[in-house]
């Protein structure tokens, strides 16, 4: 009976560098679609809400 390889180990190798590149890639997107879906946006937050600064300067000032 003959002893078959199935594979190269330098076939091996560069598929599974290849599955983890893949799977990095794909990581990557993932983080990065759901920042983008995320419902409330930092933006969002920042102009639906007045800051302190802007109501502080908007404050008239007593005339003595």
């Amino acid at each position: 009976m003959k002893n078959s390889v199935w594979f190269s180990p330098r076939g091996a190798r560069r598929g599974v560098l290849l599955a983890a590149l893949a799977a990095a890639l794909w990581c990557s997107w993932a983080v990065g679609y759901l920042q983008g879906s995320s419902p409330e946006d930092e933006s969002a937050k920042h102009a639906s809400q007045p800051s302190k600064v802007q109501s502080v300067c908007c404050v008239p000032t007593p005339s003595t």
